[in-house]
């Protein structure tokens, strides 16, 4: 959720997630365009943890626009292969 952060349903899975991105030199966040703009139990932290955005296809281009406006590159494997 853009004003409350990454989250996450179970709390005790936040406080790992919470830690492992603390402790990482780099974070890459992996999830399907249904989680964007949602709100979970337990906040993990803020966007401004995450250094790479991976997530599917149909993740909107205002979505896109708002991390990339931010210095969030969002990868999407299936576009990407076509590309490349």
């Amino acid at each position: 959720h853009v004003t409350f952060g990454l989250s996450e349903s179970d709390d005790q899975q936040a406080v790992v997630k919470s830690k492992m991105i603390q402790s990482a030199s780099k974070s890459y966040i992996m999830v399907d365009y249904s989680k964007f703009g949602l709100k979970s139990f337990s906040c993990i932290g803020s966007i401004k943890l995450v250094d790479t955005i991976i997530t599917d296809s149909k993740m909107s281009q205002e979505a896109i626009e708002f991390f990339e406006d931010r210095s969030i590159p969002v990868v999407r494997p299936e576009l990407d292969e076509l590309d490349g």
